[in-house]
């Protein structure tokens, strides 16, 4: 989809905060931005015009706030303005609301409120207000959270057909990159070569990269490109493309890998939903718990989050744990339980396809669907303790 493109006239005397600012909003291609001081707003007043959103960047030491600024801004209207500001006091509040600004943003600044503003005042916004983001970490490998991700991702382009909605699966596991090779559509390009320029991923950098499933399907990110996970600098391309995609997408799903990755903590931290995907062996059963109690507490509880046992199946006369086991083991942590199905999963790789084209009512997509179904209903209660 490509957007218009905008004018953004960042009136400013902070270096470092000019080039924060000019740091995030390089990530979107539909900003240009140019830079001038804050009494810019005295001397070339009749020129911004030509604008279509003044930044007001008030959080520099002595920012300018006197009664000429005001009475120039009275010449610009109709033109939206956006302030910046360090804090609310009460006289840099009264300034803001006799310069007639259309919203401010509060430091520390948080992109995703800054691009909103932006966005409101511009009428720029081609996308449903905010995005959504689930991630399916495994607690050990070959849990199977790749098969999942997939899954959801699908299940979610299918509602969204004729929506506006935009719904995009990005792997995370760069050392394997397992669901570019499940799907036959992994990226050949080496994220070192921009490891330490991570203010080049924009929109358009991503438009470049990214694959599609088909016509009506997921856009689809997936690297296999090892070398890059000890980078010291990974973690800063890995959170700057993700910043980027929740802008561009209504709806992201991560596969996260089980190994510890240096943006794990963040990405665990600040998705809406998580899904720990374990395996029916007690000791992936205790990894998952473990890994349930370090979300919760990076989290600040455990609303959004469900373990998934996988390949769930209770034979008569076995070793295997009953569901009353399992209620033990887990406690009051929320679980749901996904039965084999070998003969779809198996087709659905060895085709490159989706499981839901092997048998749209395979025994998996129906238990994921219902997985989904049923982790949307324990939301609406009080989240349960870690």
């Amino acid at each position: 989809m490509t957007k218009k493109s905008y004018i953004v006239e960042l009136l400013s005397d902070s270096a470092e905060s000019r080039a924060r600012i000019e740091r995030l909003l390089s990530a979107y291609s539909h900003i240009q931005l140019t830079f001038f001081p804050l009494d810019a707003l005295l001397t070339r007043a009749g020129e911004m015009r030509d604008a279509d959103l003044i930044l007001l960047d008030l959080t520099g030491d002595g920012a300018r706030t006197d009664e000429a600024m005001v009475t120039q801004r009275k010449r610009l209207r109709g033109l939206p303005v956006v302030v910046v500001a360090s804090d609310a006091n009460p006289d840099l509040v009264r300034f803001i609301v006799r310069m007639e600004a259309n919203d401010v943003v509060f430091a520390p600044i948080e992109p995703k409120k800054l691009m909103d503003a932006i966005d409101r005042n511009l009428g720029a916004r081609d996308r449903i207000e905010d995005s959504h983001v689930t991630c399916f970490v495994s607690a050990v490998g070959g849990a199977g959270a790749t098969s999942m991700a997939i899954t959801a991702a699908d299940l979610a382009a299918k509602q969204a057909k004729g929506k506006r909605d935009r719904v995009c699966l990005v792997d995370l596991d760069f050392a394997f990159g397992a669901s570019g090779y499940y799907l036959d559509s992994s990226s050949d390009y080496d994220l070192s070569e921009i490891v330490n320029e991570p203010e080049r991923i924009d929109a358009e950098f991503l438009d470049t990269l990214r694959k599609q499933k088909d016509a009506e399907g997921f856009a689809h990110f997936s690297f296999s490109k090892g070398n890059i996970v000890m980078h010291p600098q990974a973690n800063d391309v890995i959170l700057r493309m993700l910043e980027v995609i929740t802008y561009q997408y209504n709806q992201i799903f991560i596969d996260m890998p089980y190994w510890n990755a240096p943006w794990r903590e963040q990405v665990l931290q600040g998705v809406n939903d998580l899904f720990i995907v374990t395996s029916p062996m007690l000791p992936a059963l205790k990894r998952s718990i473990d890994i349930y109690k370090e979300a919760a507490a990076l989290r600040g509880g455990t609303d959004g989050m469900t373990i998934i046992l996988n390949n769930y199946h209770r034979k008569m006369f076995s070793n295997t744990l009953a569901m009353s086991d399992l209620k033990k083991i887990f406690k009051e942590r929320p679980f749901s339980v996904v039965r084999p199905d070998k003969e779809t999963l198996t087709e659905a790789v060895n085709c490159a396809i989706l499981p839901s084209e092997v048998r749209g009512r395979s025994g998996f997509v129906k238990d994921v669907t219902k997985v989904l179904a049923a982790h949307e209903k324990r939301k609406v209660r009080e989240p349960e303790a870690a």
